[in-house]
C-alpha cells in the first residue's frame, strides 16, 4: 500500500502545489502521452518484427521441406521409370524370341506341308496311272488275250 500512497501524494503534489500554468501541464501530459505512445509503438514494432522473422523462418523451413520432398519424388520417379524401362526391354526381347520361334515353327510346318503335298501328289499320280492301266486293260477286254 505504501507505493500507492506515494504515487497519490506525487499526483496530488503535482496538481495542488504546482506553480505551473495549465498550458505547461497540458504540454507535460502531451509529452508523457507521446513518450508512452512511442514506447508502445516500439514494443509493437519489436513484436511485429519478431513475428515476421518467425514467419520468414517458417516459410524458409517449409520451402526447404517441399524442395526436399520434390527431389525425393523426382528420384523415386526416375528409379521407377528406369525399372519399368528395363522390364519393357526384357519383355520386348522375350517377344522377339517368341516371334522367332513362331516363324521357325511356321517354316517347319510349311516345309512339312509341302513335303506331304508332294507325297500326296506323287501317290495320286501313281494311283491315277494304275487306274488308267486297269482301265486300258479292261477296255481291251479280259478275254481277248486267251
Amino acid at each position: 500500500m505504501a507505493p500507492t500512497r506515494a504515487r497519490q501524494s506525487i499526483d496530488e503534489g503535482d496538481s495542488s502545489g504546482s506553480d505551473e500554468d495549465p498550458q505547461s501541464q497540458e504540454r507535460l501530459a502531451l509529452e508523457r502521452a507521446t513518450t508512452l505512445q512511442a514506447s508502445l509503438n516500439k514494443k509493437r514494432d519489436t513484436k511485429r518484427k519478431s513475428i515476421e522473422a518467425e514467419h520468414a523462418k517458417s516459410v524458409k523451413e517449409i520451402r526447404a521441406k517441399i524442395e526436399n520432398a520434390a527431389k525425393i519424388r523426382k528420384t523415386k520417379v526416375a528409379k521407377l521409370h528406369s525399372s519399368h524401362m528395363e522390364r519393357l526391354l526384357a519383355l520386348d526381347d522375350r517377344r522377339q524370341k517368341i516371334e522367332g520361334l513362331i516363324i521357325a515353327s511356321m517354316k517347319r510346318l510349311h516345309s512339312a506341308t509341302n513335303n506331304i503335298q508332294s507325297e500326296l501328289l506323287a501317290m495320286y499320280e501313281g494311283r491315277t496311272a494304275e487306274i488308267e492301266e486297269l482301265v486300258d486293260i479292261s477296255i481291251e477286254g479280259p478275254f481277248e488275250g486267251r
